[in-house]
């Protein structure tokens, strides 16, 4: 008896343990097995309990994809639990987040009905089938149905180690501005940068080819060898004296002397300025004229007495012909009579008056 009270009279099969253990609670105490002693369960080696992996750190969507799949850490962000390598998945193709297909499919269904349902209900046309992904809140129009293994070949793919959700073929898709399909395996996420080389491309003049990695290839666009272009300009003169340029080349600005039609205005214009060359004369002086330079003057008939006013236009020796001459006008104005059938006489000079018949002329008017 101690204190009047009774002391515990019996003995434990082992020695007490160390508060810090036996008095408080442990996340990772070792498993409690009948009769066996408490420091052969505490000397329990811990490389037997299995440790989970980090979260990926790989460079790539692909591999950081498989690696979290496989060892736990990817989460699917409609419900937020894992998924796993034995899970039946779908995969965005514009931001690579994977869900689970059953999540995927309520998803869509849920948004597709209730945008056919607000357009009921505001007397609108019911939209296009289209939902948004979770993951980047960007539309798509076709609702998930199947589960396939990443490049869609098979249909509920068997499991492959460290490779979930691959059919284990290869990948085979086409790569945007690429020649080449995918040859790397059934893969999560984008296909990585084509390695083959590409076909020997010409430069944009023509002048050099090669061949480089199909990365560094541009199909759509060309390249430049850096050389003078040399092509003919559409003058058809001179030479295009720009380096290898993508399409045509520029209109021709090789100043070139010129003269106007008319024969008051010299000077230098570009090439491409100047028009069809055009024969002129006066008296001793001859030319080419390429140009209008919009000046009018006033020119006599051969008759010397009318004469008409004229825009720029080549100059000849030999004025034109006077329109009012006997031997031009042989009729009334009208054109219905002849003019012999008028005159007692006929017309002596370009000033003489022209008769008029007594028919109605019936010409047309301005207007048509």
């Amino acid at each position: 008896m101690v204190n009047g009270s009774r002391a515990f009279g019996g003995q434990l099969t082992t020695p007490s343990a160390p508060s810090s253990v036996a008095g408080s609670l442990a996340a990772d105490a070792p498993e409690f097995i009948p009769g066996q002693p408490l420091e052969a369960r505490l000397r329990a080696p811990q490389a037997s309990r299995s440790r989970r992996l980090p979260k990926s750190q790989a460079q790539d969507i692909s591999t950081r994809t498989h690696e979290d799949i496989t060892n736990g850490h990817y989460e699917c962000v409609i419900c937020t639990n894992e998924v796993l390598p034995n899970s039946k998945v779908w995969s965005c193709k514009t931001c690579w987040s994977v869900l689970h297909l059953s999540c995927v499919k309520k998803w869509s269904k849920n948004e597709v009905s209730t945008h056919q349902q607000r357009a009921t209900e505001n007397g609108e046309l019911p939209p296009p089938r289209q939902w948004r992904c979770p993951g980047c809140n960007l539309p798509k129009k076709e609702v998930p149905e199947s589960y396939t293994c990443w490049c869609a070949k098979e249909q509920d793919p068997r499991p492959i180690p460290r490779l979930p959700h691959s059919c284990g073929q290869s990948c085979s898709k086409s790569r945007p501005g690429c020649p080449h399909p995918c040859t790397s395996v059934c893969h999560a996420g984008p296909c990585p940068p084509c390695s083959h080389m590409g076909p020997s491309v010409a430069c944009f003049c023509g002048s050099e080819a090669s061949s480089r990695r199909c990365l560094d290839t541009n199909y759509e666009n060309g390249w430049s060898c850096g050389k003078v272009c040399g092509d003919l300009l559409p003058c058809g003169i001179h030479m295009c004296p720009k380096s290898c340029h993508e399409g045509l080349c520029m209109s021709c600005d090789v100043p070139i002397e010129s003269r106007c039609y008319c024969g008051r205005v010299q000077k230098s214009i570009p090439c491409s300025e100047k028009e069809d060359e055009r024969e002129s004369q006066l008296e001793g002086d001859s030319w080419n004229g390429s140009f209008d330079c919009h000046h009018t003057e006033t020119r006599y008939y051969d008759c010397g007495d009318h004469s008409y006013e004229i825009t720029c236009s080549p100059q000849h020796l030999e004025p034109k012909h006077c329109p009012y001459s006997p031997d031009v006008v042989t009729e009334c104005p009208c054109g219905k009579t002849p003019i012999s059938v008028l005159l007692s006489e006929p017309r002596k000079s370009c000033s003489a008056p022209v008769p008029h018949c007594q028919e109605k002329c019936q010409k047309k008017l301005a207007c048509g």
